[in-house]
């Protein structure tokens, strides 16, 4: 396997070094800790020391078979230079932690889990996964769980804050103002980005890919009269989307594109979720309604994926259909993002992750039509609170699953 050989070559000259620093300081115990990111275009696999984190490897899978059998290969390279099977030698290596991020469903006390964005068929065979299937020296059963990715992703971010590193990654996006009657603002929050300090509050954490991930940071202030964070993992890329009111020049558009989407996707007997909208799948399926409910035919009758309509909506000039088919995904997550914030009564709202990166030119040219439809709900003085977008890449996965790690070597 190619990335065999890389994560040897590659990685063999940082783990040495971690070998040679550990020997002259008399440890005679290193603790390594091990994260796995199963994202749906690569998994990447992580190794941590308390202070250090490296990636030792990426690989494409969409199957938990494909998974166990590649993280068998990573285990026995790892193995060649760390010796981990050696527990006679001057420094002992121990793998004293180890957590999995996974996109869907976390089951048994966090020991099984069904990746929803791996492959279907065969009884759920490339889906599903249970810890003891893992390799022991890299996951050791007792101290290995999974977690949602949207969990782990929580954990970065509460990483980033207590190093104060927010600001590198986030930017302060929408901010509706509260007003009172001299016009006074009523925030007193500083709107440079660098003072970008998570307080103790509720924070919503939403990230959109193949699906929409959401999660909730719960300020633990009140109870323990500290600054952590609990997190939990949400499922609420499948809240049921809300229509617009009627009054609105889009309502009957919108009636066309639900029932679009409820006979293509559940036989007319059920409404469409966020996720049906708001994930690279729904952003496809809004382009093909924009082409069907106006008679047009794609280019060269070919079906375009989510990365090249994304490609033609900001494309100059840009592709008219594409353009309004992004707009309208990201309209649906500021719809999505309002209707949580109230029923979490969350303070703060974070969009993470690459596609965020990756598409912000367009989402800052159309700023103000989302805090428009952010802000469209009966309670929206409630709504009167920050959303960050996040700027730079950097795996929040990877980072929240060696949080998670560690904390279990640690206990």
């Amino acid at each position: 396997m190619e990335f065999v050989a890389e994560l040897y070559d590659n990685v063999k000259p940082t783990l040495s070094e971690w070998l040679e620093d550990a020997k002259k300081n008399d440890i005679k115990e290193l603790g390594l800790y091990i994260a796995v990111d199963t994202g749906a275009t690569n998994t990447r696999v992580a190794l941590g020391t308390n202070e250090k984190q490296l990636i030792t490897s990426k690989f494409k899978c969409d199957s938990t078979r494909d998974l166990i059998k590649y993280l068998n290969e990573v285990e026995f390279q790892l193995d060649q230079i760390l010796n981990l099977k050696e527990l006679n030698n001057d420094l002992v290596v121990v793998v004293k932690g180890a957590c999995l991020a996974v996109a869907g469903r976390i089951l048994e006390n966090s020991t099984f889990c069904e990746i929803t964005n791996y492959r279907l068929g065969e009884n759920n065979k490339h889906r599903n996964l249970n810890v003891s299937e893992l390799p022991l020296l890299l996951f050791p059963g007792s101290k290995t769980k999974f977690v949602n990715d949207l969990e782990s992703a929580c954990y970065g971010i509460s990483g980033l804050n207590d190093s104060k590193l927010l600001h590198k990654y986030f930017k302060k996006f929408i901010h509706p103002k509260i007003e009172d009657n001299n016009n006074n603002n009523d925030d007193n929050e500083e709107d440079d980005s660098s003072s970008l300090v998570m307080k103790n509050e509720n924070y919503l954490v939403l990230a959109v890919g193949t699906g929409l991930g959401v999660g909730l940071l719960i300020s633990l202030n009140n109870v323990t009269n500290d600054d952590s964070f609990h997190v939990i993992h949400l499922e609420g890329g499948h809240l049921l989307m809300n229509h617009l009111p009627p009054s609105h020049e889009f309502y009957e558009e919108e009636r066309r594109l639900f029932k679009f989407l409820s006979k293509n996707l559940y036989d007319d007997e059920h409404p469409p979720e966020f996720e049906d909208v708001v994930s690279g799948r729904g952003l496809e399926a809004i382009y093909q309604f924009i082409l069907d409910d106006n008679n047009l035919i794609d280019d060269n009758n070919e079906q375009h994926d989510a990365p090249q309509i994304v490609c033609l909506a900001c494309s100059n000039p840009p592709n008219v259909i594409a353009k309004k088919a992004l707009k309208l995904h990201y309209l649906y997550l500021a719809r999505a993002t309002q209707q949580l914030a109230v029923v979490l009564q969350a303070k703060g709202i974070f969009w993470a992750g690459d596609n965020q990166v990756n598409n912000g030119r367009f989402v800052d040219s159309i700023i103000q039509d989302l805090q428009t439809e952010f802000l469209s709900h009966p309670k929206n003085d409630w709504l009167r609170i920050p959303i960050y977008c996040q700027t730079q890449i950097f795996n929040m996965n990877i980072s929240g699953a060696l949080y998670v790690a560690r904390k279990i070597g640690s206990d």
